[in-house]
């Protein structure tokens, strides 16, 4: 599988990892090179939701702040 496209650009690792080297090599390892689709960060920032302070591995947490996004949008306009 292909690295996530994201990975130079994630402040995540940058700010929030720089401290625990070996679990933010295991976290790059499992969602950056592998499966990023399941990343808690890429399912919102894909969606133009800012990820703030999510971890990788927070996908039920992601879901909740989908959740709560959906909820907010407003739907557009029926025409007549």
């Amino acid at each position: 599988m292909a690295d996530c496209q994201k990975l130079k650009m994630c402040p995540f690792f940058r700010d929030q990892m720089a401290f625990l080297p070996k679990a933010a090599d295991e976290l790059k390892l499992r969602f950056c090179k592998g499966d990023f689709h399941s990343c808690a960060r890429h399912m919102l920032i894909s969606r133009g939701i800012p990820a703030g302070d999510v971890y990788p591995n927070e996908e039920e947490r992601a879901l909740r702040i989908l959740a709560r996004a959906n909820k907010l949008a407003v739907p557009a306009a029926r025409k007549s």
